[in-house]
């Protein structure tokens, strides 16, 4: 959730000509709050249609128990083989990477073709980045890999009496930054099309040790308890104070939490795009359209998509997010899928973007994450990570306790 966080309920806006014909309607599933905003705009410019907005924290859930209620999906955690099953076609919608003429970004587009077809249309992604002081060099890609952070840290940390009173970054403060390195290096982890996540273990081990390498010439295995004292005593602070005080030479999140922190020429930091392979991997929250096939009105939903996606749509919802009861950046406090939203309508709204985009092309989705995959994570693969980060002798990959997970996560 990129805005307010609401417990799961239902709003239904309704709205309707008056006129002695009713309108036909489009049911909107979503999981984010912005989607009413965008409705009521919509519907404001159409006569012949209108969306009625089903809200809930977990989309996923409405659409295994009652999909023929709802003729689009807007929201991000769908990816899911028994729900992509489930929707149709959009292929129809994307000619030459464009929907209603505005081009969408061409690496991000593809990832989320399966066997064919496109079940999804990405709408709005995040990307990962690491906020540094300006008083640290800034190279003119604007961009920085986990080889250049772990070089940091030997040139930066102090390491003194058995204790680090100066740490550049850790990988060991991010859950994300291993996904994205495994991901920029092509290496699968989903479960697009599968039961159970889709990964090369032999490749992911490898990746992972030679993530593992990198981190160890940073921080010796001896010193291990020592990054984990620095981690509890000074981390809980907040990132102004510790990159201030040059505690810290790297934060990381996401571009969109960032730019909310309204960011200009003064501001004493700026920011890097973790890139390994010449990939910049986006966030595993994008935000999708989807059509159920149980869907009654799917040509009006394909409707609701074009309009979305037209040039004067994307200023009018970049425009209705910055509102008061939003105040969420771009489009629902991300990026726009569009290349030319970013370029022209977010940078005019936040002139510090300008130039500091990354090139088009280097943007690549990330790839399908199965549903329960922060669970997935947290309770299977970074306990993995972490011992395999802090062990001399490799351990092999969970491929059981993952089995596990994902059988018990089903039932």
């Amino acid at each position: 959730m990129k805005a307010a966080s609401f417990s799961a309920l239902t709003v239904f806006l309704l709205f309707f000509a008056a006129s002695c014909s009713r309108p036909s309607v489009v049911m909107i599933l979503t999981d984010t709050p912005e989607t009413i905003a965008y409705a009521e705009i919509f519907n404001a410019q159409n006569t012949d249609c209108k969306a009625y907005v089903f809200y809930t924290d977990h989309p996923e859930t409405e659409l295994r128990y009652r999909p023929e209620s709802f003729d689009l999906i807007l929201a991000s955690s769908i990816l899911d083989k028994e729900l992509v099953e489930s929707f149709r076609n959009l292929k129809s919608l994307v000619r030459r990477g464009k929907i209603s003429g505005s081009q969408l970004y061409p690496n991000l587009l593809e990832a989320y073709r399966l066997q064919g077809r496109m079940p999804v249309i990405p709408a709005a992604f995040d990307l990962h980045v690491f906020l540094t002081p300006k008083s640290n060099p800034i190279p003119e890609s604007r961009m920085i890999s986990f080889k250049d952070l772990m070089d940091a840290c030997k040139e930066f940390s102090i390491f003194r009496n058995g204790a680090y009173s100066k740490i550049a970054y850790s990988p060991t403060w991010s859950r994300n930054l291993f996904y994205h390195y495994i991901e920029e290096y092509d290496c699968a982890a989903s479960a697009w099309g599968r039961e159970d996540l889709n990964v090369d273990e032999e490749q992911l081990s490898a990746l992972l040790n030679q993530f593992k390498n990198a981190y160890r010439e940073a921080f010796p295995i001896e010193n291990s308890n020592a990054e984990k004292a620095f981690r509890e005593k000074y981390l809980y602070d907040n990132y102004e104070n510790l990159l201030g005080s040059e505690r810290i030479l790297f934060y990381d999140m996401e571009i969109g939490e960032w730019m909310k922190t309204d960011p200009n020429e003064n501001s004493p930091f700026d920011f890097l795009y973790f890139c390994e392979s010449g990939k910049i991997t986006v966030e595993p929250d994008v935000l999708f359209f989807a059509v159920p096939k149980t869907a009654q009105e799917p040509r009006k939903a394909k409707k609701f998509i074009k309009w979305f996606f037209e040039k004067e749509t994307q200023e009018l919802l970049i425009a209705e997010s910055e509102k008061s009861w939003l105040n969420s950046f771009g489009i629902a406090g991300r990026l726009s899928s569009v290349v030319d939203t970013n370029e022209t309508g977010i940078c005019r709204l936040y002139p510090y973007l300008t130039f500091r985009l990354p090139p088009s092309e280097m943007i690549y989705g990330s790839t399908p994450k199965p549903l329960g995959w922060e669970r997935l994570t947290e309770q299977v693969l970074d306990p993995w990570i972490k011992e395999n980060l802090h062990s001399e002798e490799p351990i092999p990959y969970p491929a059981d306790a993952v089995r596990l997970w994902f059988a018990e996560y089903r039932n």
